[in-house]
């Protein structure tokens, strides 16, 4: 199962690196897909002015660098990737490319073309987020 975290579960929740992720979703094999949004986003963070935010996004991209250079799987979570097509139909599904929560979600639908039959779901405590996934 791929799994994505919303940026803010990065900066404001417990470290991905140390949730029990398989007992959270009942399954063994867990993908984190870390997606061009997301990279995007706690890159900007990094300058955040409240010094705590930079300080997690510079912490968090570390743990992503540690665990592509060393192979290791905290948790028991493999971390992906993807590079995703630039070309995509934003008006058929209603998304606004300048919305960060709309490409994420745009990026969901990608992945899900190329996944084979493996669920996708997104991690995030933002309520937007969550009600136009589920549209």
């Amino acid at each position: 199962m791929r799994f994505i975290l919303d940026t803010n579960m990065y900066l404001h929740y417990d470290l991905f690196t140390e949730c029990k992720w398989s007992d959270l979703f009942g399954v063994d094999d867990l993908i984190l897909v870390v997606t061009p949004t997301i990279i995007k986003e706690l890159d900007d963070k990094k300058y955040d002015q409240r010094d705590h935010i930079g300080k997690r996004a510079q912490e968090v991209i570390s743990k992503f660098r540690n665990m592509l250079n060393d192979g290791k799987r905290p948790c028991g979570i493999a971390i992906e990737f993807p590079s995703l097509n630039d070309k995509f139909d934003w008006d058929s599904v209603g998304l606004n490319s300048q919305n960060a929560d709309d490409r994420i979600i745009a990026e969901v639908l990608q992945l899900n073309k190329v996944s084979k039959g493996n669920d996708i779901c997104i991690v995030t405590a933002d309520y937007g987020l969550e009600l136009k996934a589920k549209n």
